[in-house]
């Protein structure tokens, strides 16, 4: 399969920003000592930046190149009782949402396990694309008993906030629980994530109860780019 040289060049310069060859946040060796670097043209090399850009690994800044970008979201291991939506917004970011399925399935015995309902049971499953401020964060699968919101599936999660649907609802959630793990990214989550094979995704699982009936209520599995992210612990006092 033939495979673009600026391509190669991308993933060469890419694979020095994620082996701190290139400090954080420091301009990257301009155009003319990458062009030496790699014996290729300008065109070459400025279409290597500018995919590496598109993909928010580097931004443009004026008079000095390109630089790493090292912004990252903040995700918090505590016991929260706010979702993505509310704690982004308290944070002056803007959370949007794409609906990529969602759909009634039979409870299986891995979700009758985190959920504790029986095999069978009628789940609704809901899977989005989110962004922050305009950008892919993550892709967030929910699984949620129909039995506490059986209208649940006519409305329409590309706006607003999932828990607060809930609470309209008469239920206030809290993770309980709350799983992370690093691994290698599969091809879908490489598309719609819109990252490098070579990139591993961050995967938060969460298990949240509802303090009406003191069972869980949704699961949640947040899958995301594992460069772009970094973990909050904070301990109750």
């Amino acid at each position: 399969m033939f495979i673009p040289k600026y391509k190669n060049i991308s993933d060469k310069i890419y694979q020095e920003i994620i082996s701190n060859t290139f400090y954080t946040e420091s301009v990257i060796p301009t155009e003319e000592e990458l062009c030496k670097q790699f014996n290729v043209s300008r065109t070459t090399i400025r279409n290597a930046l500018g995919l590496l850009a598109n993909q928010n690994l580097l931004i443009r800044t004026k008079g000095k190149g390109y630089i790493i970008n090292d912004t990252k979201e903040d995700i918090s291991t505590t016991q929260d009782t706010l979702g993505l939506y509310e704690t982004k917004n308290k944070d002056g970011k803007i959370i949007t949402s794409e609906v990529i399925s969602k759909n009634i399935i039979s409870c299986s015995a891995f979700l009758s396990n985190k959920l504790k309902v029986e095999e069978g049971t009628l789940i609704y499953h809901l899977t989005r694309l989110r962004y922050i401020d305009g950008k892919k964060y993550s892709i967030t699968e929910n699984y949620i008993p129909l039995t506490y919101f059986p209208t649940i599936n006519n409305h329409d999660f590309s706006m607003g906030s999932l828990w607060n649907y809930m609470k309209e609802n008469g239920f206030h959630p809290k993770i309980i629980e709350q799983t992370i793990e690093i691994r290698t990214s599969l091809e879908i989550e490489r598309f719609y994530l819109s990252i490098e094979q070579e990139t591993p995704v961050m995967v938060i699982e969460n298990i949240a109860t509802s303090t009406e009936l003191n069972k869980p209520i949704d699961l949640s599995i947040i899958i995301t780019n594992a460069y772009k992210s970094k973990l909050h612990f904070t301990n109750d006092i």
